[in-house]
């Protein structure tokens, strides 16, 4: 891990986004079967990790 004396690069900051969105779209991927009710909610979800995923790849493209 990185200090003060050594900031996080910008491409790892991204990878740590990138990490915390796969997370959360996992959890979120699950309640989608385990919430049959609320299936559609949770897929809306889904779906906006999977948006928000795809932005952190739009800027790694602007890093390079």
């Amino acid at each position: 891990m990185n200090d003060a004396l050594f900031p996080p690069t910008p491409q790892e900051r991204l990878d740590a986004i990138a990490a915390l969105i796969e997370t959360e779209r996992g959890h979120r991927a699950r309640m989608v079967a385990r919430q049959p009710q609320q299936a559609e909610y949770w897929q809306q979800r889904v779906d906006d990790a999977e948006r928000a995923l795809a932005n952190v790849e739009a800027l790694r493209g602007c890093l390079l």
